[in-house]
């Protein structure tokens, strides 16, 4: 699905080589064995690019737009629709992935859900696991919320 939006546009290269140098930083297991959910996977971009190195079978989106949910699953990725509750996080065990990866997502989400969010990430997230965000900087963007 594209919408012809930059969020449809291909990883660039240098952050490409930044997300998986952090990463090797970070994981101490081969590329082949990591588990990966992108929380917020949108057209799957990121997903896309997690596939040069980790397994389609490894990786899994969810996503807010059930309409992006369909396409990424015609795509061949695991993804799977959220709403408020999040209850497609529930659908994982515990411990279930070493990479959790969000990117633009946790700025928009309502300030009374936050803890409920991040206790849903912390659960399925294995204990030696890495949260990578990537969130705007704008000065101040949201900061009386968090």
């Amino acid at each position: 699905m594209s919408d012809n939006t930059p969020w449809d546009i291909p990883i660039g290269e240098s952050t490409e080589h930044m997300i998986f140098s952090l990463l090797e930083q970070n994981i101490e297991k081969d590329y082949g064995d990591i588990t990966l959910l992108d929380f917020g996977a949108g057209s799957g971009r990121y997903l896309e690019m997690f596939s040069k190195k980790i397994s389609r079978n490894n990786l899994w989106g969810i996503e807010v737009d059930e309409g992006r949910v369909k396409s990424l699953i015609d795509r061949g990725y695991q993804a799977f629709g959220v709403d408020e509750n999040i209850a497609s996080l529930k659908l994982f065990e515990d411990n279930k992935f070493d990479v959790l990866f969000s990117s633009n997502v946790l700025e928009h989400i309502p300030h009374d859900l936050y803890k409920v969010y991040l206790k849903e990430i912390a659960r399925v997230m294995s204990p030696d696991g890495v949260f990578l965000v990537g969130m705007p900087n704008y000065p101040y963007k949201r900061f009386y919320d968090m």
